[in-house]
This record gives structure tokens, C-alpha cells and sequence, in this order.
């Protein structure tokens, strides 16, 4: 896919607050699922990912 004869470039952002509530756990069978969190973690992971097309020339 092309525009002007450049390729198009597919590009998305995400990002994940380090304060997200944990809602589920992992535990041995038959036991309760502890775990800790630290309440006064603050901050922000982002992500940015493209996607472009292979650019074929034809001869």
C-alpha cells in the first residue's frame, strides 16, 4: 500500500500505569493466593509499535 508513492506506515502507542490493580493470582491448588504490591508505585510504561509493508519494486 502506497500514498504518492511512499509507503504507509502503521504506528499505535500504548502505555501501562505501574498502579494497576492486580485482580487475579496465581497459587498451588487448594491454597490462598497471597501477594504484595507496592501502593506508592507511580509512572507509566509506554509502548510505541509500527507496522510497514514490504516495499516490492517491479521491474
Amino acid at each position: 500500500m502506497k500514498k504518492e508513492g511512499k509507503p504507509i506506515v502503521f504506528i499505535d502507542e500504548s502505555g501501562f500505569p505501574h498502579d494497576t490493580p492486580r485482580t487475579h493470582g496465581y497459587s498451588p491448588k487448594g491454597q490462598r493466593c497471597f501477594g504484595l504490591k507496592n501502593g506508592g508505585a507511580k509512572g507509566r510504561t509506554n509502548v510505541i509499535g509500527a507496522l510497514l509493508e514490504p516495499v516490492h519494486e517491479i521491474v
